[in-house]
């Protein structure tokens, strides 16, 4: 099935919260952020191994070194064992953040209080932790709190989808997206956190086309190094199936080329990869040979099954789209029979694929019944795979080998005319 970012959030929550020295249930959580914070003893006893980092942390609180704290602190996050220690980043964030947050640079808080939101077990309890950071946020009025409280929020968002609360993340988005033009140049996190709060909702809703678009530009604004390889393969995933279930997707060429895609090749959802190219190639017998090698996988994705025959529909589109693309001439005139055997349809069901083509936006023309006839003045362009244009290339070195030679034979045959010229 489409993979569901609120479960995996909420199981990736939980895992996290239980493989801690500590576990604390969810009302502990509660109760841990809104009544006591803990000390930095409390982190050394709990968590012995990082004591020399706490007390580096600790120093550096002492002599109110700010900046050289918040750097600290964030590349302790980042650290990849770390992340997976029970609550160990929300009490490092109430133990050394929240005494001095006013002291801090406002969207850097909010990126570590996002941060350590993910250790809380529920998404309800992790909404309310970022919405007293948020409130705490806006009271400080330091420059830069717009754009932070607008990341507490959007991730509010997307922890509001995880909830089941979908009307509720809609309005933050939109609410969010209206503040957000108020602000001059926004800062690329903010861009990438509304997009991925968008993607969330969309993919709740199974709004295919728009998920893919939100999916790609959110892609443009965050680096890829950052993400987890967990997180890379999920996304993958879902921006793969979301182009194929798409109604108004028809070009895979810069999806196939994008390095997240490629990371599909190997692995588990190889399958998922091939069948994209085959979808993206018109080979209908290549897609069709891949839903039986890998039915197991392929049965496992109720919405692929649902709409396999919209999906075979899409390959005999492109198909049609790439025959008329292949056409030199312009205004070039089609017959019915040509078009069929090219899409692998039936001559009877033809022109109403033609005319879905039409409507999608895909093609422009017109058709002579009478002579069974269709003339494309305009045919949308398609993005080209890297093997693709490698074809063209060798199709135009070819053109370029024989145009040459024309020439050499016109120099031996007709050496006076070229001589005159």
């Amino acid at each position: 099935r489409l993979v569901d970012r609120g479960e995996q959030h909420h199981v990736a929550r939980r895992n996290r919260a239980n493989e801690g020295p500590r576990k604390r249930s969810d009302l502990e959580s509660r109760a841990f952020t809104k009544q006591g914070m803990p000390s930095m003893d409390t982190l050394v006893g709990t968590w012995p191994q990082h004591a020399a980092v706490f007390a580096e942390m600790g120093a550096l609180l002492e002599k109110k070194l700010w900046h050289e704290l918040t750097v600290n602190v964030e590349a302790f996050y980042t650290e990849e064992d770390v992340r997976g220690q029970g609550t160990l980043l929300l009490q490092v964030y109430e133990a050394v953040l929240r005494p001095i947050e006013d002291k801090l640079q406002p969207f850097r808080l909010a990126k570590l209080a996002v941060q350590a939101s993910e250790q809380i077990d529920s998404p309800e309890s992790a909404i309310e932790f970022l919405n007293d950071a948020s409130k705490r946020v806006e009271q400080m009025r330091t420059p830069g709190w717009e754009q932070a409280d607008l990341l507490l929020q959007l991730s509010m968002a997307s922890l509001q989808v995880q909830g089941g609360k979908h009307a509720a993340a809609k309005t933050t988005i939109q609410e969010s997206k209206v503040k957000m033009d108020c602000i001059q140049d926004p800062l690329p996190e903010l861009q990438a956190a509304f997009y991925l709060a968008s993607c969330d909702s969309l993919k709740a809703n199974h709004q295919f086309s728009q998920y893919y678009k939100n999916a790609l530009t959110y892609l443009a604004y965050v680096d890829l190094k950052t993400m987890p390889a967990e997180d890379k393969t999920m996304f993958a995933v879902d921006l793969v199936l979301a182009a194929l279930l798409g109604e108004d997707t028809y070009t895979f060429g810069e999806l196939l080329r994008h390095p997240l895609v490629e990371g599909l090749r190997e692995g588990p959802h190889q399958w998922l990869h091939g069948l994209l190219e085959n979808v993206d190639s018109e080979d209908l017998e290549g897609f069709e040979a891949i839903t039986n090698q890998h039915a197991n996988y392929f049965n496992a994705q109720p919405l692929l099954v649902q709409n396999k025959a919209k999906i075979e529909q899409k390959v005999a589109l492109l198909a049609l789209v790439n025959r008329i693309i292949g056409a030199s001439a312009v205004n070039a005139e089609f017959t019915f029979d040509s078009l069929a055997k090219f899409s692998k349809v039936p001559v009877a069901r033809i022109e109403i694929l033609i005319m879905k083509a039409i409507s999608l936006h895909l093609i422009s023309g017109h058709m002579d019944e009478v002579k069974q006839t269709l003339t494309v003045t305009w045919v949308m362009p398609k993005q080209l795979t890297d093997k693709e244009v490698k074809q063209r290339g060798d199709s135009v070195d070819t053109w370029s080998k024989h145009i040459y030679n024309v020439l050499l034979d016109m120099e031996n045959e007709v050496p006076e005319l070229l001589l005159e010229a």
